[in-house]
């Protein structure tokens, strides 16, 4: 279980990075700069459309919404990689069971600084809260 919880989203309007398809056998790889972390935007599993991933009109246009997935592993942390196929997402995954899907996500960095209180308002995002499950751990405060 990841050390960061999000308990409240930001807005998902925010300008991202192009969404990255990640076939079977690969790895989803989310990585910020120095002093910023992680914040996903978009996350699909399934079988959403003809391309790199898929290259036959069997079952197209099936998925699931599992940005919960990807933000509990990926948000909050200055990196992150998700091997695919994945057991989690598989389970919530409304293709059939038989056909091989692939992730679909998006991702921002932003910007950090270790801070003492726990809610935080950050222009242009939202009022977004994290914590520590260990209340000796600080918490970080997401800046503009």
């Amino acid at each position: 279980m990841s050390q960061w919880n999000q308990t409240a989203n930001a807005p998902r309007s925010t300008p991202t990075t192009p969404l990255v398809d990640t076939c079977q056998f690969q790895r989803f790889n989310a990585s910020c700069g120095a002093g910023e972390v992680v914040l996903m935007t978009e996350a699909r599993y399934g079988r959403m459309q003809l391309g790199k991933c898929i290259r036959h009109n069997v079952d197209i246009g099936c998925y699931s919404d599992v940005l919960r997935e990807m933000d509990s592993r990926c948000s909050g942390r200055p990196q992150c990689s998700v091997l695919i196929p994945d057991v989690n997402m598989h389970n919530l995954n409304s293709c059939s069971e038989d056909m091989m899907a692939y992730l679909q996500a998006g991702f921002i960095c932003l910007k950090v600084r270790i801070a003492s209180s726990k809610i935080f308002h950050i222009p242009n995002y939202g009022q977004i809260l994290w914590y520590s499950k260990n209340n000796n751990n600080p918490v970080t405060e997401l800046l503009n």
